[in-house]
């Protein structure tokens, strides 16, 4: 944990987190924030510190921009986090180096920089122009969609051999011929050791081989397997279907550890309501497992972190979970022979008999069962197409026959809009009070009839009602 200024708004000091190193590059996270906001900084970057300089110098940690929960919470949070954390120790912060006085680049002049767009991209570049205190980079073998100004002062450019000397992974150029090719598919390389340069230059990566045992050397061989099983009635969260997760595979595996990793994350991406918003969530490593998403009339890739251990699948999953609001026991290690007690499904008979009070007070318990199923039907549709998900839920037209106990499961998931932690807080202690009585088909309700709903739904909404 350190802290970091917010790099979408400078004037507040956050706490950070880092989650990736790049040779002398951290990629840090803002606590509170998601992981779509991860930025690069140098180690001996002005716009960190360790934690206490922003109150030592009589400032105050901000949450950052777009922080998820409800602002009052945020002492609160602030507290959680730092408990028990690891704080970057004072001594590993470097000075940054002081700044050229005059702009001496030239037009022509070969140097390393990183790819805006890109990021964690360190690219080879070439000086296309200068103006002033600006040089415009520009990437070689590449398009101008990747080309910028930036001053020459700049911390996002280095000077050639600078990747090779500290062990960072340099962008070989592009290939010209190649229109529309992906950055992404280039392969990452480092530059050879320059000439003279001594033990400057990175030593290659060790590869630590396995001692060899004469007895259990084939045995050793066998890469690590594992077994993950899908809860299906568990919470699925506002970002996956809950239809197409009832038809997931009741189990994957048992497989090595990487065909496991790839085949549940890319069932979740299968299972979105909008993939570009679960790849978004998706944490990018080094690993060898591929993830593919389509959106936007075209097919994009990610690649995962490097996971070898059972233990490293399940706090990866755990955290992917947690980021799409599901429930923690959707992919578990152990198959849950009783109902999940960690989910909102947990109070799913409670729910039901709320439902059957609700269409009982309508006049629904003079209608037949035909039409009392239809009713249901469609309040379930209505409930799926008022959540966070952007897709609408199709509507019914036609009336189903008896319902099955499996549209009562997504129905009750769907009765209980998603709260944040904080909020279920602030409402557990609010006194209960029967649902609205409202005509059992949505499209009849009036404007106070939605406000009601609304209020009982979810009370932290009532204010905005």
């Amino acid at each position: 944990k350190l802290e970091a200024l917010d790099p979408r708004n400078l004037t507040s000091t956050c706490i950070a987190t880092v989650v990736g190193v790049l040779g002398p590059r951290l990629r840090l996270r803002l606590d509170g924030s998601d992981n779509k906001n991860d930025f690069w900084r140098l180690v001996d970057s002005n716009e960190i510190h360790p934690i206490g300089h922003c109150e030592k110098n009589g400032g105050m940690l901000q949450p950052p921009l777009g922080f998820r929960m409800n602002a009052s919470s945020w002492p609160m949070f602030l507290l959680k986090t730092l408990n028990g954390a690891e704080m970057a120790p004072s001594k590993i912060f470097k000075k940054e180096p002081p700044t050229p006085r005059s702009n001496m680049f030239q037009v022509g002049m070969k140097l390393e920089a990183v790819d805006k767009k890109n990021p964690q991209l360190i690219c080879a570049a070439t000086v296309g122009a200068e103006k002033g205190e600006m040089i415009h980079v520009t990437f070689d073998g590449w398009r101008g969609a990747f080309d910028y100004w930036c001053r020459y002062d700049s911390r996002d450019i280095f000077p050639v051999g600078w990747c090779a000397k500290s062990g960072h992974p340099l962008q070989p150029p592009g290939q010209k011929i190649a229109s529309g090719a992906s950055r992404f598919k280039t392969r990452v390389c480092g530059l050879p050791p320059t000439p003279g340069a001594g033990d400057l230059s990175p030593p290659p990566m060790p590869v630590t081989p396995t001692p060899a045992d004469p007895v259990s050397s084939t045995t050793q061989k066998q890469p690590v397997t594992t077994t993950l099983y899908v809860n299906p009635g568990c919470w699925c969260g506002p970002y996956l279907d809950p239809r197409k997760v009832s038809q997931l595979p009741l189990q994957f595996g048992p497989a090595t550890m990487s065909r496991v990793l790839r085949e549940s994350v890319q069932s979740l991406v299968h299972c979105a309501l909008d993939e570009k918003q679960i790849f978004g969530i998706l944490r990018q490593g080094d690993g060898k497992v591929i993830i593919t998403a389509t959106f936007e009339g075209k097919t994009v890739t990610v690649r995962l972190p490097l996971i070898e251990k059972p233990e490293e699948l399940s706090s990866f999953l755990e955290i992917l979970l947690e980021e799409l609001m599901c429930c923690e026991q959707l992919f578990s290690s152990q198959i849950l022979n009783s109902p999940c007690t960690k989910c909102p499904n947990a109070n799913g008979s409670l729910v039901k008999a709320e439902m059957s009070e609700a269409v009982a007070g309508s006049g629904a318990s003079t209608s037949s069962s035909s039409t009392s199923a239809s009713g249901a039907t469609k309040r379930r549709c209505s409930a799926e197409s008022s959540s966070d998900s952007p897709a609408p839920a199709p509507a019914t037209s036609s009336p189903s026959p008896s319902p099955s106990p499996a549209l009562v499961l997504p129905h009750s998931a769907a009765k209980q809009p998603r709260k944040p932690v904080e909020q279920e807080a602030a409402t557990s202690t609010t006194p209960s009070e029967g649902p609205p009585k409202l005509p059992a088909d949505p499209s009849e309700w009036t404007i106070e009839d939605v406000i009601a709903h609304i209020s009982y739904t979810d009370p932290a909404l009532s204010v905005h009602a």
